[in-house]
């Protein structure tokens, strides 16, 4: 019985997963229609010293999203959209070491259904340059504060590079593999979008 229910679980975490990942690329999509390719409104917020350049970006996923709290940059507190940082685990059970890989200097929306999609950009006034990551980054919880709050369960990763026009990708294309018992979860949006589900 414990084995079905997971099994149960899992099936809803994964369509749940594709529904977020069909609703970013869909308003990804929406914005490039409407302001053109991505090197056209994403900007080097680091350089510039202010949010403003990142703050217009998640305005306009915002205004194309239905969401009921737009709880704007992230630290490691709790606020409506997210719990404190030591309430995350990654998929080998460990709590999240670094905290910085999930919500720090991210911009949380908490949607209708839910859900929870969070932009985090390549750079930020505060934070400097995240090394490695794509220009946008949106991290997904698919049933937002409600547990097992795990990488690679109910927490999934995608990306959006400015030099591409507007392809959205599951974060783990090229990457080394990090979806399995022993690993941190990053990589399983691609996993389960590769294989159809969570074979892991």
């Amino acid at each position: 019985m414990p084995a079905l229910i997971t099994n149960i679980q899992n099936k809803g975490y994964v369509e749940r997963m594709k529904k977020a990942y069909s609703l970013i690329q869909n308003v990804t999509t929406q914005i490039v229609n409407e302001e053109g390719e991505p090197s056209n409104w994403i900007f080097d917020a680091y350089s510039m010293g202010t949010d403003e350049p990142n703050q217009h970006v998640v305005d306009m996923y915002a205004e194309h999203m239905n969401y009921l709290k737009n709880c704007g940059k992230s630290a490691w507190l709790e606020n409506p959209c997210i719990l404190t940082k030591n309430k995350y685990l990654e998929l080998n059970g460990t709590t999240v070491r670094d905290y910085m890989s999930v919500y720090w200097a991210g911009y949380p929306l908490a949607l209708a259904d839910g859900s929870v999609v969070a932009l985090k950009f390549l750079s930020n006034p505060s934070g400097g340059y995240f090394w490695g990551n794509p220009d946008l980054m949106f991290i997904v919880d698919v049933n937002g504060k409600q547990k097992p709050n795990k990488i690679g369960r109910d927490i999934f990763y995608f990306y959006l590079d400015k030099r591409e026009n507007g392809k959205v990708h599951p974060y783990g294309f090229g990457q080394e593999d990090d979806c399995n018992k022993d690993g941190e979860g990053y990589t399983c949006a691609y996993k389960i979008i590769t294989e159809g589900n969570m074979n892991y």
